[in-house]
C-alpha cells in the first residue's frame, strides 16, 4: 500500500475515533462504534475520490536506511517530558471527560486539540528555514503554567490547572521552536484558548435563558398559539417549559464564536471578518431560540415526552450545524482552503 493512502487511511481512522467518543454519538458502545466507523468510511471514501487521478503516490520507503538519523534526546529532556506530562494528566483527564460530558457542554472542545494540532503541523511544513531555533523566553511561561497546575492540585479547582495547561503552549514553543515559529503559530496558539470550558451556569449572567424564552413567546404569539410566559418558563395550552441554562444556547454560542475566531484568522477582508465576528453572537441565539420554539410546538402537539429521547439531544447538534453552515457561507472559503492547506 503506498504511503499516500496510508495517510488517507490514518485521517479516516482518527475522524472515525473522535465521531465514536465526542458527545455527538451515543455513549453505548455499539451505536458508538458503528457512527465511528461510517463517519470515518465517508471521511476515507470523500479523501481518496476528491484526490486527483493524476497526482502521483509517494512510494513507501524502500529500505531502512532511506529513514534520516534522529539525534539522540538527552536524558533530561526526557525527564522533564515525562514530569510535565505527569503534572498535566489529572488536568487532560478532567478536559477530556469534561468534552465528552454530553451535548450541552463545551461541545466543541474535543475538536480543538485536534484542529490545533492540524495547523500546527500545516504551519510548520511551510517553514522555509530548517533548523533548530530557541528562545529563554518561554522559560518564565512555562514556570508560570507549572505554578498554576500545582496550585490547582492542592485547590482541586481544575480550570486554574486548565488555564495553566494553556499558557505553557507558547512558552514550549518559544523553548522548542524559538521566536519565530512562535510567531507563524499565533492562530493556532489564539484557537487553543478555545478549548478551556466555561460553565453552562454563565448563561444565567448573560441572560441568555431569559433572552431565549422572550424570543419563543414572540415567535409563540406570532403564530396564533397561546402561549404566557413566566421569567424563563413558558406555558401553553398542554404543558410548561423551562429554559434551563443547558437550553439556554450557551454551549451554541461559546462554540459558534470559536468558529467565527478560526474564520475571521483566515478572512482577508476586514469587513468579512467584522461580519464574521459580529454575526456569531446573534446568529447563535436566533438558531437555538428556533430551536427551543420547535421542541415547544413538537411537544404541545406530542406530549413531552420527546424531551426525554435522542430528538432532544439532537436538536442541539442540528442547531449548531444550522450555524455552522452560515458561517462557511459568510467565510473567505478561498483564504481558509490556502490558510489551511
Amino acid at each position: 500500500m503506498r504511503r499516500a493512502t496510508w495517510k488517507e487511511l490514518g485521517l479516516a481512522a482518527l475522524v472515525g475515533v473522535v465521531v465514536a467518543v465526542s458527545p455527538f454519538s451515543s455513549h453505548r458502545a455499539l451505536p458508538s462504534l458503528i457512527a465511528g466507523v461510517a463517519v470515518g468510511a465517508a471521511v476515507l471514501g470523500y479523501r481518496l475520490r476528491r484526490r486527483p487521478a493524476s497526482e502521483p503516490e509517494q512510494p513507501a520507503l524502500a529500505s531502512p536506511t532511506a529513514i534520516p538519523a534522529v539525534s539522540a534526546v538527552p536524558v533530561g529532556v526526557i525527564a522533564a517530558g515525562l514530569l510535565y506530562a505527569a503534572l498535566f494528566a489529572p488536568t487532560l483527564l478532567w478536559l477530556y471527560r469534561h468534552w465528552t460530558a454530553g451535548v450541552w457542554v463545551n461541545n466543541h472542545g474535543l475538536f480543538v486539540p485536534l484542529l490545533v494540532g492540524y495547523l500546527v503541523v500545516t504551519t510548520l511544513r511551510r517553514d522555509p528555514l530548517p533548523g533548530a531555533e530557541s528562545s529563554p523566553w518561554g522559560l518564565p511561561l512555562v514556570a508560570l503554567g507549572v505554578l498554576l497546575a500545582a496550585i490547582d492540585a492542592g485547590m482541586g479547582n481544575q480550570y486554574l490547572g486548565v488555564l495553566g495547561f494553556l499558557v505553557t503552549l507558547p512558552g514550549l514553543s518559544l523553548l522548542l521552536l524559538g521566536p519565530r515559529r512562535t510567531r507563524a503559530l499565533a492562530v493556532p496558539l489564539a484557537v487553543s484558548l478555545l478549548a478551556m470550558p466555561i460553565p453552562n451556569t454563565v448563561a444565567s449572567h448573560l441572560y441568555l435563558r431569559q433572552i431565549t424564552s422572550v424570543g419563543v413567546e414572540e415567535i409563540l404569539h406570532s403564530l396564533g398559539i397561546a402561549a404566557l410566559r413566566e421569567s424563563t418558563v413558558i406555558v401553553t395550552a398542554q404543558h410548561s417549559f423551562v429554559v434551563s441554562d443547558a437550553c439556554s444556547g450557551f454551549a451554541t454560542l461559546y462554540a459558534s464564536l470559536a468558529v467565527a475566531v478560526l474564520l475571521a484568522c483566515y478572512t482577508r477582508s476586514n469587513w468579512r471578518r467584522a461580519l464574521l465576528l459580529l454575526a456569531a453572537v446573534p446568529m447563535a441565539v436566533a438558531a437555538n431560540t428556533v430551536r427551543v420554539f420547535l421542541l415547544v410546538v413538537l411537544c404541545d402537539h406530542f406530549g413531552a415526552w420527546l424531551l426525554e429521547t435522542p430528538i432532544h439531544e439532537a436538536s442541539g447538534v442540528a442547531t449548531f450545524a444550522v450555524v455552522l453552515v452560515a458561517f462557511f457561507l459568510l467565510a473567505d472559503r478561498q483564504g481558509l482552503r490556502r490558510g489551511m492547506a
